[in-house]
C-alpha cells in the first residue's frame, strides 16, 4: 500500500491533475475485512486529504455510530482519488476519470483483500463491478449481498446509497408538505448498514 500511495501521490493520468488540491487517498487499515468505496472527494476532502470528511462523511459517521461499527476498523476509499468541480460546485467524476483510476482501485482492493465490499453510489458500483453507466443503482441495491468476482477472487458485495444522495433526498422531502413526505432512501440506507454490521460482528464495538 505504501508503494500504491507513492505511485499515485502525483498522478497525471487524467485532467483532474490540473484542478485538485491534493490526491485524496484512503483512510483505515491497509488490510481490512470490510472496504467501503465512495465516489470521489469533495471540497472538504480536497483540502484535508482524507476521504468522507464533509457533510456526507458526517452522515457516514452517524450510521457507523448507529450500528456500533468503528470507522478506524474499515478501509474507506473512493472510486476516484481526485476532486472534480467547476470552480464552485463538486461534480461527479466523468467516465474517463473512472477509467483512469480503475486500475488503482482494483489494485487497492487486491492489496486490502476485504471479504466484504460496500459500494456507495453509482460511480463506486460501476468502477468496482465493471458495470455500464446505464446500470440503475436502485436495481443493484435491491439485489442485496452477492458473491462477485472482484480483483482476483470472490467477495461479498453490497451496493447502497451514497450518503450525499441520502442527504439531498432528505432535504428535498423536508421541503414537501408533511402528508407527501417519504423518507424511504433514509430508511433503506439505515437498513443497509444494519445488514453490513450483521456481516462483520467481529468488527463491532462491544
Amino acid at each position: 500500500m505504501a508503494n500504491l500511495k507513492k505511485v499515485y501521490e502525483n498522478c497525471t493520468k487524467c485532467d483532474l491533475q490540473f484542478t485538485r488540491t491534493c490526491v485524496v487517498m484512503y483512510e483505515g487499515p491497509d488490510k481490512a475485512d470490510l472496504m467501503v468505496i465512495g465516489q470521489s472527494p469533495g471540497a472538504t476532502e480536497d483540502n484535508c486529504g482524507v476521504p468522507f470528511m464533509g457533510k456526507a462523511g458526517g452522515r457516514l459517521n452517524a450510521v457507523l455510530s448507529m450500528v456500533r461499527l468503528p470507522r478506524p476498523r474499515i478501509h474507506v476509499s473512493n472510486a476516484v482519488w481526485c476532486r472534480n468541480h467547476d470552480g464552485r460546485y463538486n461534480l461527479p467524476p466523468k467516465p474517463e476519470h473512472l477509467l483512469a483510476c480503475n486500475s488503482r482501485l482494483q489494485k487497492e482492493i487486491s492489496l486490502v483483500d476485504p471479504n466484504f465490499i460496500v459500494c456507495l453510489g453509482k460511480e463506486a458500483m460501476q468502477s468496482t463491478l465493471g458495470l455500464g453507466i446505464n446500470t440503475a443503482i436502485g436495481t443493484m441495491r435491491a439485489k442485496g449481498w452477492r458473491e462477485i468476482h472482484v480483483a482476483g477472487r470472490l467477495r461479498n458485495v453490497l451496493v447502497s446509497w451514497h450518503p450525499a444522495y441520502e442527504l439531498r433526498h432528505s432535504e428535498e422531502e423536508k421541503r414537501k408538505p408533511a402528508h407527501e413526505r417519504n423518507f424511504v432512501v433514509n430508511k433503506q440506507m439505515a437498513d443497509d448498514w444494519r445488514s453490513i454490521a450483521a456481516k462483520v460482528p467481529h468488527l463491532l464495538e462491544r
